[in-house]
């Protein structure tokens, strides 16, 4: 389903490759909305609320049905309708959080590929590329983070 901002009503769309929940959401700054990780999903989805435009993007979760844990993400283009795989992150994870930076990167930080992890990676939307980053101090999973005037919390 996907959400209509100006008049908050939902519509469907395509179905994803992979159902998903317990995922993240991150508005873009070209409006889009990144979804990320879940489980019950080997996939990634972000979404852009344009008027109706909807892009989504959604990397990681895990197979309830397998068991399995994800590093796949998938796109969804609302213009045509249907999902693509996109570049899949470097580790599987779920309940991560992931958190769009001040550069335009988007964060994910955390979560569980079966332990808590302390990793992180960072997504560059135009590239359609994963970086390893710094790891977290302490290990993560179902936390969330903020993006603060100064700096950024998890």
């Amino acid at each position: 389903m996907m959400q209509t901002i100006k008049s908050g009503t939902f519509k469907p769309t395509s179905p994803m490759m992979a159902p998903r929940a317990f995922h993240t959401a991150t508005l873009l700054a070209n409006g889009d909305v990144l979804v990320v990780g879940g489980l019950n999903a080997d996939v990634a989805t972000a979404v852009s609320p344009q008027s109706v435009r909807v892009e989504a993007l959604l990397p990681g979760g895990m197979s309830l049905d397998q068991q399995a844990y994800a590093s796949s993400v998938e796109r969804y283009d609302p213009n045509q309708q249907k999902w693509s795989s996109a570049a899949p992150l470097h580790g599987a994870r779920w309940s991560h959080t992931a958190l769009l930076l001040r550069s335009g990167l988007v964060m994910v930080t955390g979560g569980s590929d079966g332990t808590t992890l302390r990793s992180s990676e960072l997504y560059d939307v135009p590239s359609n590329r994963w970086f390893a980053s710094a790891d977290l101090k302490i290990p993560r999973f179902g936390h969330t983070a903020t993006l603060l005037p100064a700096k950024c919390w998890w």
